[in-house]
């Protein structure tokens, strides 16, 4: 969010928050064995309060932490891809 900030202000842009497009386990700590614990990432208000011109319609009220998989984050990340790749493709046919 931070690094989209300048460029969406420049194009007066709203940015959508996409909860989806985090790093793998995005939100977490360690425990001093060194095993990741899930911590909760931002809410909708939290986000909002930061970057109040950004579209947070997709953030939830409240987080619940979760940990994935590699394979889930492969999972998640095609599915991004995809839609990225449709809502792309709409914006180039649009007259």
């Amino acid at each position: 969010m931070q690094t989209v900030e300048p460029l969406a202000a420049a194009l007066g842009v709203p940015p959508l928050v996409r909860p989806d497009c985090v790093e793998r386990c995005a939100f977490f700590t360690c425990d001093a064995e060194g095993v990741q614990i899930a911590m909760p990432g931002p809410t909708s208000d939290e986000v909002r309060s930061r970057f109040p011109t950004f579209d947070v319609s997709l953030l939830s009220d409240s987080t619940e932490p979760t940990l994935e998989t590699a394979a889930g984050a492969r999972a998640r990340a095609g599915r991004v891809a995809e839609e990225l790749l449709v809502t792309a493709r709409g914006w180039h046919h649009r007259p």
